[in-house]
C-alpha cells in the first residue's frame, strides 16, 4: 500500500461526483462513433499482375477524365516503386517511370495534371526528395523543384512531400521543410518561380488545392496535433476546418465541388480513410471491415473515392499450452495494439477493447470479457481508446476480479473510468481533463497509474481510489508507455524518451516518492517490460541489427543477457514464472510460427505452427491467446468505394 503523497496541491486533482447518468454518456462519446458507407459499395478495382503478386499497389490518382488511373508500385515493401497507369475500358496496366538505381523508395504519389497531358511525381533519386514531371505517354522525366524539398534527418521525408496541382496546371502547391518547420509555396511549372504562401511556426504539410482556385486546405502539426486549415490565396486568410473526431490525419483532398474533404489516419487498428463535410465537420469513416485503407483520391464525379487497401484481420484464437488444443473464439478480430489483452488474475478470464460495426455501419468501441471455461464472449461496455499501436490498449483487472479499469471519454479529453462486469455500474474516476491513456492498477486495488499528456510531455499519474485524487508522479516529460506495477506496489517500471532521441530506455519510479531511475544502457530500445519478482524485470531490447532478452537485478544494478537469438526475428517475447522456458514469434505484425526457446539448453522449437500475432499468455503460463492473422501482406490493391449515400444525405440536428 502507497502510504505518503506528494504535498503540491497544484498537482493535485480532486474527483467529481459526476451521476452515474453522466459517466455513461460521456464514456459512450468515444471516437469511434462515425459512419461508413455499405460494404456492397466497396470494391477492388483491379487485380494485380502475375509479376506483382508480392507488389504493393498504392497512393492512386484519377485522370481528369476518370478513364486512367495512377499509381505506384513497390518491388521491396515500400521501396523501389516505379509509376504505372490502368486504363479502366481496356483494363490494361502499363509501366510509365523506369526503376531508378539511385533512388530506396522511389516514384511515388503520382499526381495527374488537369490537362492529363503529365503527371507529376515525388522521388528520392540521387538522395534527395524532389518532384518530378513526366509525359502520360510515356517520355523523359524533368525535375521541377531545384532544391530538396525535404530535409528530416531520419527515415526518408519522400512521404511528408505530397503535393498539388492549381486547377489550370500552371502551378504547383507543396510543403518544403524539415525535421522542426515547413511552409507552403507554389511553384510555377514553367518558369519555376517559387511563392511562399505560409509563414508559420512548426509543421504546415501536405496541402490540397480546391476547385476554386484560390482555397487550399493542409494540415497544421502542432506539438503532435494534427489539424486541417484552410489558406485564401488572394487574402492570405487562415480558417481552421473543425471536425468531429479528434485528431486529423495526413493527405487531405477536397472533392470536386469543395463541399468534402477525405483524409487519412493512423488508429490504433491501423490506417483508415475518413471523408468530412467542409461546412460542419460531419465525419464518416470508409474501406471495408477487416482492412486497412489509405491514400485516397477523388474521382472527377465526387460520388467515388479510390485508395489502397491491405486485409488486416483473422480468428481469435484460445490455445491451451498443455494439450495443444485450439478454439477458435471470435472471427474477423484485429487487435488494438501490441498489449491488447489482458488475463484477470486467476487465468480464467480476458479483457480486451475492440471495434464492431453495425448493420447500419456504425463504429462501436467497446470493452469485452472472454470466460476461458465457456468461452462466452461478453460486451461489457462503450469505451473510448488511444490511436496509438505502441501504447498498452488492454484495460486492467482490479485484484477481486469484479472491476476493471480503461479509458472512457474521447481521445482528446479522456478519462479514467471503472466497469463492473454486468456493465451496469460505470464510475468515472478522473476529472483532469486530459488525454490518458495505459491504465494499470496497483497489485492492492487501491491505487491505479496512467500515463497523462499535455501538449506533447507526457507523465505518469496516480489515482488514489481511497482519497479519489490524482497524483503526478513523475515530471520528465518526453514519452511513457508500457507501465506497470511491482508485485509489492512500491514501484512502477515503464518505457520512456525524451523528444530529441528515438530510442526508449527502461526506467523504474517509486511510488512513494516518485524518484526516478534509468536502468537500460546504450542506444537501444527498451520495450515490453515485465516484473519477475519485485526486484527484478524482464525487458526485450533491440539494437540497430540484433534483439535480445534482458533481465535487470534493481538491487544490484546489474543486468544478464537471457538469450539473443541468431537474427532479429524476435518479437512478443513472453518469459514463463519458472524462467525455464521463453516463447517469442517471428513477425507480431502479420503473424509467424511460434517458438519455444529451452532456456537452459539453448534448443529453439517450434511450438505452433501457425500465424501467430500479437500472443498473451495468461498468468500461470496455460493459455495464450493470439490472433491467427490472415492478412494480404505484403500486397495491397486499389479500391474504389460509391459515397453517394453519404454526401446526398443531410445529417440530423
Amino acid at each position: 500500500m502507497i502510504t505518503s503523497k506528494f504535498s503540491l496541491s497544484r498537482y493535485r486533482f480532486k474527483r467529481n461526483h459526476f451521476s452515474l447518468f453522466f459517466s455513461i454518456i460521456l464514456s459512450l462519446a468515444c471516437e469511434a462513433d462515425i459512419c461508413q458507407a455499405q460494404e456492397t459499395r466497396k470494391r477492388q478495382l483491379f487485380e494485380r499482375l502475375p509479376e506483382h503478386q508480392e507488389s504493393r499497389y498504392h497512393h492512386p490518382d484519377v485522370a481528369p477524365l476518370g478513364e486512367l488511373i495512377a499509381y505506384s508500385a513497390s518491388n521491396d515493401g515500400w521501396n523501389k516503386n516505379t509509376i504505372w497507369i490502368y486504363d479502366l475500358a481496356s483494363e490494361q496496366s502499363r509501366e510509365l517511370t523506369k526503376f531508378d538505381s539511385t533512388t530506396t523508395i522511389g516514384d511515388v504519389l503520382p499526381r495527374w495534371a488537369p490537362d492529363a497531358e503529365h503527371l507529376a511525381f515525388v522521388s528520392d533519386r540521387m538522395g534527395e526528395s524532389h518532384i518530378w514531371l513526366v509525359p502520360a505517354k510515356g517520355g523523359p522525366t524533368r525535375r521541377l523543384t531545384q532544391k530538396p524539398i525535404n530535409t528530416r534527418k531520419e527515415g526518408s521525408g519522400v512521404w511528408d512531400c505530397r503535393f498539388s496541382w492549381s486547377p489550370d496546371g500552371s502551378r504547383i502547391v507543396y510543403s518544403d521543410g524539415g525535421d522542426e518547420t515547413s511552409n507552403l509555396y507554389t511553384l510555377d511549372v514553367v518558369n519555376g518561380e517559387i511563392l511562399q504562401i505560409t509563414d508559420l511556426p512548426g509543421k504546415n504539410r501536405w496541402p490540397n488545392w480546391g476547385s476554386d482556385g484560390n482555397t487550399i486546405v493542409y494540415v497544421r502539426d502542432r506539438n503532435g496535433t494534427l489539424e486541417y486549415w484552410t489558406v485564401h490565396l488572394q487574402t492570405r486568410e487562415h480558417k481552421k476546418i473543425n471536425i468531429d473526431i479528434t485528431g486529423a490525419g495526413p493527405y487531405p483532398e477536397w472533392s470536386p465541388d469543395m463541399e468534402w474533404i477525405t483524409f487519412q489516419r493512423m488508429e490504433a487498428s491501423g490506417f483508415s480513410t475518413y471523408i468530412t463535410r467542409y461546412a460542419t465537420g460531419e465525419t464518416h469513416r470508409l474501406g471495408p471491415n477487416g482492412y486497412m485503407s489509405w491514400g485516397p483520391s477523388w474521382d472527377k464525379s465526387g460520388e467515388r473515392l479510390i485508395y489502397h487497401s491491405m486485409k488486416f484481420s483473422g480468428p481469435l484464437i484460445l490455445y491451451d499450452v498443455k494439450t495443444g488444443v485450439s478454439q477458435t473464439i471470435l472471427e474477423g478480430f484485429y487487435p488494438l495494439g501490441r498489449q491488447w489483452a489482458s488475463w484477470s488474475p486467476d487465468g480464467r478470464q480476458f479483457a480486451f477493447n475492440r471495434i464492431t460495426y453495425t448493420e447500419s455501419g456504425k463504429a462501436d468501441t467497446a470493452l469485452y470479457v472472454v470466460s476461458t471455461a465457456d468461452k462466452r464472449v461478453r460486451r461489457i461496455v462503450s469505451v473510448g481508446i488511444q490511436n496509438d499501436h505502441f501504447k498498452r490498449q488492454a484495460p486492467d483487472w482490479m485484484p477481486d476480479q469484479d472491476l476493471l479499469v480503461g479509458i472512457g471519454g474521447q481521445a482528446g479529453n479522456s478519462e479514467i473510468v471503472s466497469v463492473d462486469m454486468s456493465g451496469k455500474h460505470l464510475e468515472m474516476l478522473t476529472s483532469s481533463k486530459i488525454r490518458k491513456s495505459e491504465v494499470v492498477a496497483s497489485p492492492d486495488g487501491e491505487i491505479v497509474a496512467f500515463i497523462a499528456a499535455q501538449d506533447k510531455e507526457e507523465d505518469i499519474w496516480l489515482f488514489d481510489l481511497a482519497r479519489e485524487e490524482e497524483l503526478q508522479l513523475t515530471f520528465s516529460g518526453g514519452h511513457k508507455a508500457h507501465i506497470s506495477f511491482s508485485p509489492d506496489g512500491a514501484n512502477v517500471a515503464f518505457s520512456g524518451k525524451q523528444e530529441d532521441s528515438d530510442k526508449w530506455g527502461l526506467f523504474v519510479v517509486s511510488a512513494d516518492i516518485g524518484t526516478e531511475q534509468r536502468y537500460s544502457r546504450g542506444k537501444f530500445n527498451y520495450t515490453n517490460s515485465s516484473w519477475l519478482d519485485s526486484d527484478r524485470i524482464y525487458c526485450e531490447v533491440q539494437t540497430d541489427t540484433t534483439r535480445y532478452s534482458e533481465i535487470f537485478t534493481l538491487s544490484e544494478d546489474q543486468s544478464v543477457i537471457l538469450y539473443s537469438p541468431e537474427d532479429d526475428k524476435y518479437n512478443c517475447t513472453h518469459l514463463t514464472r519458472d524462467l525455464s522456458r521463453l516463447y517469442y514469434v517471428e513477425n507480431s505484425w502479420i503473424g509467424s510460427d511460434m517458438k519455444k526457446v529451452e532456456i537452459s539448453k539453448g534448443l529453439v522449437s517450434t511450438f505452433i505452427n501457425d500465424d501467430v500475432a500479437r500472443p498473451v499468455f495468461s498468468p500461470n503460463d496455460s493459455l495464450v491467446v493470439y490472433v491467427r492473422m490472415e492478412s494480404s501482406w505484403p500486397t495491397s490493391s486499389i479500391w474504389s468505394e460509391d459515397v453517394r449515400d453519404i454526401i446526398r444525405s443531410e445529417k440530423l440536428p
